[in-house]
């Protein structure tokens, strides 16, 4: 936001009081309170003196003020005012850009500096707005401008090193965010990127260090508070990582980050209710941010509370909201409608990579036809490990879009002629669902990693099974459901798997241990109090669970939950995050599927280390899962229909230890034969149903209801 132009005649506000018809020293009084910090005695004194005599810098003054404010719609249309009068006012374009979002403000900042390429502040919001808007390598280059105008600017400086930091250029960012601190110690962004920096690059104490040195030289900066939070969260210390961000809130209650980080660590505490919460008040103070929306739609799945149409209204708000203003980007695809031509189909995904979807990725691509199939990857993370470089190949052609916004990416898509887009995302962390609406291709498909409808009607189809699927299921989705006949992913083991111990832990240990490593958020109050009575009814029994943030030396928002319900918490153990996500399973005799919420990566895990899973089976998809994974095995006995059953068919096993011995033998080799497994089958099926969804397309068919597959 550009600062004040002064006035061309200078006055003082004291002077007004002895001639307060003065209409010359109204501005400078505005000026003058506005210096002082005083935003509402500034906006009064400017006003008055618009309507004695309007002009452009008035108007760009008062708008200044009034976005400082926070009267931003006021904001943009004194802006708009300003440009009227004066098209050629560079400062209210650039103040327009940053009252603006992604391309138009870009589009601002850039017109603002054709009127005055000098225009250092312009320069450093131009960068900024590239850097918000992914557009990283464009950022970086805009903030290197800026330096070359101005090397002391410290917004510039600090601006640099996060963008680098966001490209993974970790010491070229840390020499930027030092530099800054060195020339400016009392500016805050610098010293909020250095904290951001160090725990990117996992040094825990440095990150710390350096949060703790910010925040004792600028104690009442929200995003130094924020950022410390961050850091600590990474280490999982929550409780206090929880101070931090609620110091932030108290330092800017309008700061809607803090409440979104808030929320994220209740929902990994399993305090799901307070989660909910706060992800609408992040929302409440930033209702354009479609990522806040995106993650209390994520945090509404696992609820078992709040109806599954209540949920399914709230994913069709996000549609209303950000998806169908984005249909002015719809345009004819020029894809040539040959219903049995080669089609070229790719994967759009932040998560090609060790993380707990990418295990559901590897089936598809190193078994599709590639004679039938041009196969494309589309990376939008810069993150790159092992697990990447082995799916890379697997595609004929892969491509990194990360320093792209969404329209960006939607026109490479479109250019690349893509004829099924398929999205592996949903509404979790790092999703492109912005870019999706745009309907960069003619069918665009859900894969079910997210386990609900996105609620976009730019995306066509969504990939299911009749197990996960029940009929009633359509009714609650915005997409197509094309059920595969067997399941709807399929899990490949990795390689870090050890073999399966031939005896059960507990013939080692002398008693049961039970297992949970899934989202804390799943392990709902019904299944902490039905797993205490297994619990309680077994006293020799042990529990393990393992998420994020349960690494803490005493994770107290995990034991006292058990402890109301008579649950000695020494019987509780806890793991935080493991490197080999395989190994806490040598120790498990049976694991227990959460609900409604279940297991999906998990219970694949579980399973392939010939550890069996007790799963309860619901109504809507999320909570059919272990139903599917079961099913698929032909191990129905373990899947229960009422938290009776559950209770009943856990006990069984645990009192009939040769049963459970011979349930654990030889399940590797029988997930193995399953179609869980199967890559070269479920590739069949998900092609038949690309196919499928293909033909209707070019028959305009594609919103009517989803045929029986001809497999």
């Amino acid at each position: 936001m550009s600062r004040l132009a002064p006035p061309r005649t200078p006055g003082l506000a004291d002077a007004l009081r002895g001639e307060p018809s003065a209409a010359r020293l109204l501005e400078p009084a505005g000026v003058e309170a506005y210096g002082a910090g005083d935003l509402r005695s500034a906006m009064g004194w400017l006003a008055r003196a618009a309507a004695s005599a309007v002009s452009a810098r008035l108007l760009g003054n008062l708008g200044v003020v009034a976005w400082q404010a926070g009267e931003e719609r006021q904001a943009r249309r004194l802006f708009r005012r300003t440009l009227a009068l004066d098209p050629a006012a560079a400062a209210a374009h650039n103040s327009l850009g940053v009252a603006r979002r992604a391309d138009a403000g870009i589009a601002r900042h850039r017109r603002a500096l054709a009127l005055d390429p000098g225009f250092v502040e312009a320069r450093l919001n131009l960068a900024e707005a590239l850097r918000a808007a992914s557009r990283l390598a464009d950022a970086r280059t805009a903030f290197i401008q800026a330096l070359a105008l101005a090397p002391a600017a410290v917004a510039g400086l600090a601006g640099l090193g996060t963008a680098l930091l966001t490209l993974f250029r970790l010491n070229e960012a840390r020499r930027w965010c030092e530099r800054a601190i060195a020339l400016a110690p009392l500016e805050a962004v610098a010293h909020a990127g250095l904290i951001a920096l160090e725990t990117v690059d996992v040094r825990p104490l440095a990150a710390l260090a350096a949060g703790r040195r910010a925040i004792a030289l600028l104690p009442h900066v929200a995003g130094l508070h924020l950022e410390h939070g961050r850091a600590l969260q990474a280490q999982d210390r929550l409780r206090l990582a929880e101070r931090s961000y609620r110091r932030a809130t108290a330092a800017a209650p309008s700061e809607p980050y803090a409440y979104n980080s808030l929320a994220q660590l209740a929902k990994d505490q399993g305090r799901l209710d307070d989660a909910i919460g706060l992800f609408r008040a992040a929302i409440e103070r930033a209702p354009d941010d479609a990522a806040f929306f995106s993650n209390l739609l994520f945090a509404l799945c696992f609820s078992e509370t709040v109806p599954a149409e209540a949920i399914f209204a709230e994913h069709r708000r996000f549609e209303a909201r950000f998806g169908a203003p984005l249909a002015r980007h719809h345009r004819p695809h020029a894809n040539a409608p040959d219903p049995e031509r080669r089609l070229k189909v790719a994967y759009l995904s932040p998560d090609f990579r060790r993380h707990p979807g990418g295990y559901f990725f590897e089936a598809f691509m190193a078994h599709h036809d590639h004679e039938r199939f041009e196969v494309a990857g589309y990376s939008t993370s810069r993150e790159v490990d092992a697990f990447t470089e082995r799916l890379a190949p697997l595609t004929d052609r892969w491509s990194v879009l990360a320093d792209l916004d969404e329209d960006g990416m939607a026109e490479r898509i479109r250019a690349d002629g893509i004829d099924i887009l398929v999205e592996c995302t949903g509404h979790m962390a790092g999703n492109r669902m912005l870019m999706m609406a745009r309907k960069p291709a003619p069918v665009q498909v859900s894969f079910p990693l997210y386990p609900n409808t996105t609620g976009l009607d730019a995306i066509d189809y969504r990939i299911m099974d009749p197990y996960f699927a029940p009929p009633g299921a359509d009714a609650l989705h915005a997409e197509i459901l094309a059920r595969l006949p067997d399941v709807h992913v399929c899990y490949t083991p990795g390689e870090d798997a050890p073999a399966p111990p031939d005896e059960p832990p507990s013939a080692r240990t002398g008693h049961l241990t039970f297992g949970c490593f899934n989202n804390y958020a799943k392990v709902r109050d019904p299944v902490v109090r039905l797993w205490a009575r297994i619990l309680n009814a077994l006293p020799d029994s042990r529990l393990v669970l393992k998420w994020y943030g349960m690494g803490e030396e005493r994770p107290d928002w995990v034991h006292e939950r058990f402890a109301r319900f008579g649950v000695d918490p020494r019987r509780i153990r806890t793991l935080g995050f493991q490197k080999n996500q395989y190994a806490a399973y040598l120790d498990i005799d049976l694991t227990l599927d959460p609900f409604p919420a279940n297991g999906g990566t998990t219970s694949c895990d579980s399973l392939w280390m010939g550890v069996p899973v007790v799963t309860l089976a619901g109504e809507t998809p999320f909570s059919r899962v272990g139903l599917c994974h079961l099913s698929n095995l032909g191990m129905t006995e373990l899947v229960a229909r009422t938290p009776e059953d559950y209770e009943s068919i856990v006990l069984g096993l645990a009192r009939d230890p040769e049963r459970l011995k011979r349930l654990r033998a030889g399940l590797r080799a029988r997930m193995a034969a399953s179609p869980l497994v199967d890559g070269r089958r479920y590739t069949r099926n998900l092609e038949a149903a690309y196919r499928t969804m293909w033909r209707r397309w070019c028959r305009g068919e594609q919103r009517n209801p989803w045929p029986s597959l001809p497999l």
